[in-house]
């Protein structure tokens, strides 16, 4: 019922997401760092949440939990500002 619920609020979250007429398209197997931060902010919180839901999966962790979103942020750009040239994906490793 969790797991439903929690799918449920994510399609809720995306059909509510206001159109960007600028939609940011980048392929993450080819993204540096620095393309990452460029990104405004809210196509920065879609990109972590999609970032949650890669490494959830790869993880096999399937608990949604919202405290956490900032702080990995955070520590994202963090990471990528040391490292602008840095493919993400490698950096993800």
């Amino acid at each position: 019922m969790k797991k439903l619920f929690a799918v449920f609020c994510l399609v809720v979250f995306c059909c509510i997401l206001p159109v960007n007429a600028n939609a940011a398209k980048i392929d993450i197997n080819k993204a540096t760092c620095s393309q990452i931060l460029e990104l405004d902010e809210d196509d920065m919180l879609k990109f972590y949440a999609w970032l949650d839901g890669y490494v959830s999966a790869k993880t096999g962790n399937m608990v949604f939990d919202t405290d956490p979103m900032q702080a990995g942020l955070a520590g994202l750009e963090q990471i990528c500002s040391a490292s602008p040239m840095a493919k993400f994906m490698d950096i993800l490793k």
